[in-house]
């Protein structure tokens, strides 16, 4: 039995364990959060997926996702790539609308807000605004809960809104897959883009995660992962800067 004593997006980042797991002769069973249940039974490696509302069933051994490069002896250079999710059909209620842009990017701006570093690895809808100023991008906003104040600014930008369709972690992947590029704080979006093998964006506070390791502008875990880094505590407003510039140099 595999389960996650952490994040939804740590889930996602671990769940390319399960081939190692199914090598050592088990027969997985998956407790996962509600959002990622159909997502995950999209995986041909799993017997069984349980929510924590569910009953357990019974099980021989048990380990946390997060400790499955310990108990594999992960190193830098071992990592193993990314599970690709078998995505059935895109449904019509999911379809992006048609767009003359050279470029459909999604936004994600904040994390879960339960989250106690929440306040440090998100930023302002309003932090994003001078990324607007790109000529050739259509914007689709990627972000589930919005406040009052982001809905009324999100009315005065040209983003477009999807998410009363979006139910759960599969429906995001479904929107997910449409676009060019995904930019987005550090939090489950930035996993399920990335694992989805879409370029991603990644802007990053000062004091970041342990994953996304010390300066890099890459990172060992997702080959199309791109690192926008803050120099100073705070600072989103060179972060927003660098990503302007680079959405202007990968048109031309």
């Amino acid at each position: 039995m595999l389960y996650s004593e952490q994040g939804l997006g740590d889930m996602i980042q671990m769940i390319r364990y399960l081939p190692w797991v199914k090598e050592q002769g088990a027969k997985i069973i998956l407790e996962c959060r509600p959002p990622l249940k159909r997502l995950f039974a999209t995986l041909p490696h799993i017997e069984q997926i349980v929510t924590r509302e569910e009953k357990l069933p019974p099980f021989d051994e048990q380990a946390s996702l997060m400790s499955l490069p310990h108990l594999s002896n992960t190193s830098l250079n071992t990592i193993p790539a990314p599970l690709p999710f078998t995505l059935p059909d895109l449904p019509e209620n999911l379809i992006l609308p048609e767009s003359t842009a050279k470029l459909k990017v999604g936004l994600a701006w904040q994390g879960n807000t339960e989250h106690p570093n929440n306040y440090l690895r998100s930023c302002l809808f309003s932090d994003l605004l001078p990324l607007f100023n790109c000529d050739n991008v259509c914007f689709h906003s990627l972000q589930k809960e919005l406040s009052e104040g982001d809905r009324q600014q999100l009315q005065q930008t040209p983003i477009q809104v999807f998410n009363p369709n979006c139910d759960d972690f599969l429906d995001t992947a479904h929107i997910i897959r449409q676009l060019d590029l995904v930019i987005t704080v550090d939090t489950a979006i930035a996993h399920l883009s990335a694992t989805l093998g879409k370029p991603t964006w990644i802007l990053l506070h000062f004091s970041c995660d342990w994953r996304w390791m010390f300066l890099r502008v890459d990172s060992p875990w997702y080959s199309t992962v791109r690192l926008f880094r803050q120099t100073q505590p705070g600072d989103w407003f060179t972060v927003m800067a660098q990503v302007q510039q680079a959405l202007v140099s990968i048109q031309n």
